[in-house]
């Protein structure tokens, strides 16, 4: 592992065998948690969500006038990390089997796919990637794409870099985003680049204190699902 501060020296890791999601979380199962889809009646609905689930109102806000980048298909979005560590606790009660957000580690040995190098062939990147420079819609407008449209890495693994940057668990840190996403040039999309959250994701965001589910100004935080063997 790249050392997470200037000037210190690599780190190596040991890992046990992990699941990871081919793609990172789209809509479509972020819904089924956040209106409780699982449940049968309207009543049991009402009272499992019991103001404890984030409004994905406020999700389709954050994107302003492209609300169809919260359609079928897109990866799930401007969700904060106290969202998505609910989510995976829901998950890991509703199947019996252990959910949770990858380790910075876990993430990074997926993203690299055996290879050693940190950021991909610039040669086949708009191949496997969307970044800045190929996921505008028109001039202005940056978006993110469905998910497994560009090719899989040797791990069959989808978007690892770019779409959306992904919310990790590091060693030195509560939680970090990883992989750049639609907004970042092709020079950023390296698999040890990461971010830790910014007052700024949250800057139009009216509540004090601020929403703990979602971001107003964040359309480009998601994740992807880790799995125990």
């Amino acid at each position: 592992m790249p050392p997470p501060k200037a000037g210190e020296k690599p780190r190596t890791v040991q890992l046990r065998s992990f699941w990871l999601g081919q793609t990172e979380l789209t809509w479509d199962e972020l819904q089924v948690w956040a209106f409780r889809l699982d449940l049968t009646t309207e009543k049991e609905r009402i009272d499992a969500i019991g103001g404890t689930h984030p409004s994905l109102g406020m999700a389709h806000y954050a994107w302003g006038s492209n609300p169809t980048a919260c359609q079928s298909g897109y990866p799930a979005v401007a969700l904060t990390s106290h969202a998505v560590k609910a989510y995976c606790q829901w998950l890991s009660k509703l199947t019996g089997r252990r959910f949770r957000l990858p380790t910075e580690a876990e993430w990074e040995y997926a993203a690299r796919a055996g290879n050693l190098a940190d950021a991909p062939n610039p040669k086949t990147l708009d191949k496997i990637a969307w970044y800045a420079e190929n996921s505008k819609n028109d001039p202005d407008d940056l978006t993110t794409h469905k998910v497994a449209t560009k090719a899989p890495s040797p791990f069959g693994l989808h978007d690892m870099l770019g779409n959306v940057a992904e919310w990790v668990v590091p060693d030195d840190v509560p939680f970090v985003i990883k992989g750049g996403s639609f907004r970042s040039h092709a020079s950023q999309l390296q698999c040890a680049w990461r971010q830790q959250y910014q007052a700024k994701w949250q800057l139009r965001d009216p509540e004090i204190p601020k929403n703990k589910w979602l971001f107003t100004d964040a359309p480009f935080v998601g994740f992807r699902v880790a799995m125990d063997d």
